[in-house]
């Protein structure tokens, strides 16, 4: 145990020597490469979930082949624009049964049961989510929002975020920055 957090005070010091050591850059800088860094690894998540609904339909029309051979798309391949109605609000994925509209302070969301309605009503969290490519806080009512394939929401404050979010996708610069990243 003593080891172990010896072992994470030394990394975090050794950390705290290297960033203090690197050369200044401005806050803004560092702002946005963290901004940017965490909007690869939604954007790489949304590509992985793309590509394993491809592998998916893949082996349903022809079959289990150990050699299945997928294009990568493109990014505006991997996300779908749907209404609010479409996705419910608590869980933030993707429902194909109808669902209740629920107002709350001027604003309208869906869900699917009294339950979730109750507790949409109770916490205050859950009506808003953070745009993957800004880092700003939108209200779900009134986000761009679209899917994965996977069903999974993701909210955007405009369809200019949206845009810039998918620009990240240009496959050499990603890769590139996946790899600094890793």
């Amino acid at each position: 145990m003593r080891k172990t957090i010896r072992t994470i005070l030394a990394t975090a010091a050794a950390s705290l020597f290297i960033v203090t050591s690197m050369p200044t850059a401005s806050t803004a800088e560092v702002v946005e490469t963290s901004e940017t860094s965490a909007s690869i690894r939604v954007l790489e998540s949304i590509h992985q979930s793309y590509l394993a609904s491809l592998r998916s339909e893949s082996v349903k029309a022809n079959g289990f082949s150990s050699k299945i051979e997928i294009s990568e798309g493109q990014a505006s391949e991997w996300l779908t624009r749907v209404d609010a109605k479409d996705v419910n609000i608590v869980t933030n994925r993707l429902v194909t049964a109808d669902q209740m509209k629920v107002s709350v302070e001027g604003s309208d969301y869906y869900v699917i049961n009294k339950y979730y309605e109750s507790t949409l009503k109770k916490n205050l969290t859950l009506r808003s989510a953070t745009d993957p490519y800004t880092g700003k806080h939108v209200n779900k009512a009134e986000a761009v929002i679209y899917v994965d394939a996977s069903g999974r929401a993701f909210y955007f404050e405009s369809n200019e975020s949206f845009d810039g979010f998918l620009a990240l996708a240009d496959t050499d610069g990603m890769q590139k920055k996946l790899a600094l990243l890793k």
